[in-house]
């Protein structure tokens, strides 16, 4: 039988050690490192290339999406599994569009993250069956949430898709008239019709409304 390496995560080097000395108990299973920060983590799974990352969300750091998707840039084949304190369906889903391969709450024991590690190996989905309820929900309620967005994206004119696309990516007002061949006071109307349409009052709020909706790669280049 095939071994599957392991890193364990978790700020609590105890807990840490504990979780790993049990794990490496397994006979198909190879604790391949330790990790107690964000940093740390992202390192050694770039080093080791373990098949699960078992990630402690509390972590000192970057942030768990941020980690996440570090971990996952230098390893795809890293299949994340996020260890939480208690329930949060947010963070699961959160974690899910990040591309974490599973969540348990710690409380589920240690048997059941044995059980866990083995079906994310196998390329499935490990999520908690008493919160599958709230990860559907959330997801609709998401995907109306964009599709409500994307109607704002489309009342904008084709230039001001442009143009927004080009504030989202950072590019000043100069840059942005530069590129487009146009004057700045263009651009200017041009930012204003954006933020009217959009329902926003800034540069920012307008850029934040790209960002959360996940909307980039939905506007022209």
């Amino acid at each position: 039988m095939a071994e599957i390496t392991i890193v364990v995560a978790d700020s609590q080097k105890l807990f840490c050690a504990a979780l790993g000395r049990a794990l490496d108990r397994e006979t198909d299973f190879r604790l391949v490192g330790e990790a107690s920060n964000a940093r740390d983590v992202i390192a050694t799974t770039a080093t080791k290339k373990p098949d699960v990352v078992l990630l402690d969300p509390g972590l000192s750091g970057p942030g768990l999406m941020i980690t996440i998707r570090s971990i996952l840039e230098r390893h795809p084949g890293a299949r994340v599994v996020v260890l939480p304190h208690e329930d949060d369906a947010e963070l699961l889903v959160s974690a899910l569009q990040e591309g974490a391969a599973g969540y348990l709450p710690k409380d589920r024991g240690i048997s059941e993250l044995i059980r866990a590690t083995r079906v994310v190996h196998r390329g499935e989905t490990q999520i908690p069956r008493h919160m599958m309820g709230s990860l559907v929900s959330r997801l609709m309620h998401g995907a109306r949430d964009r599709e409500r967005a994307l109607r704002r994206i489309f009342a904008l004119s084709p230039q001001e898709r442009v143009v927004l696309r080009a504030l989202a990516e950072g590019r000043p007002s100069a840059e942005i008239a530069r590129k487009l061949v146009l004057s700045p006071n263009t651009v200017r109307t041009h930012i204003q019709n954006i933020l009217t349409k959009l329902g926003v009052h800034s540069r920012l709020e307008a850029v934040a409304f790209v960002t959360m909706n996940d909307l980039l790669e939905d506007l022209p280049a």
